[in-house]
C-alpha cells in the first residue's frame, strides 16, 4: 500500500499548549517508549477525531467545539 502524501501547514498555538505537547512527548521517553514529537501527538489526535461522532451543529467556538468534542469521546463505544 502506498503511503498518503504528507503536507506542512502552520498552526498557531500558545505557549502553554505547545509545552503541553512537549511535555506529552517527553513522558512517553520517561516511561520507556520514545520521545514523541509534536507532528506525531497531533496527527495521532486527528485519527481519534475521525472516529468520533461530533455533533457540530451550532458550534461557534473553540471552547464549545472542545465540548463537543469531549462529550463525543464519553459517549464513544
Amino acid at each position: 500500500m502506498a503511503k498518503e502524501p504528507m503536507y506542512r501547514f502552520h498552526i498557531p498555538m500558545s505557549e502553554g499548549q505547545i509545552k503541553f505537547l512537549d511535555e506529552l512527548g517527553m513522558r512517553a521517553k520517561r516511561t520507556g517508549g520514545y520521545k514523541l514529537a509534536k507532528t506525531v501527538i497531533i496527527r495521532a489526535c486527528l485519527e481519534v477525531l475521525r472516529k468520533l461522532s461530533i455533533d457540530l451543529r451550532g458550534v461557534k467556538t473553540e471552547k464549545e467545539l472542545a465540548a463537543r468534542i469531549l462529550d463525543a469521546v464519553r459517549k464513544y463505544k
